[in-house]
């Protein structure tokens, strides 16, 4: 499975940085806000 879904993952390269970035940021809020509420 890993072998069939690695080229697509390849050519999708550009469109995959914007995904990440906005996996990357909604991640490290969803942390935050939990980090936070366990504080409060």
């Amino acid at each position: 499975m890993r072998q069939v879904m690695a080229p697509p993952a390849k050519v999708k390269a550009r469109r995959d940085d914007d995904q990440d970035l906005k996996l990357f940021v909604l991640s490290f809020t969803a942390f935050f806000i939990c980090f936070y509420t366990l504080i409060m």
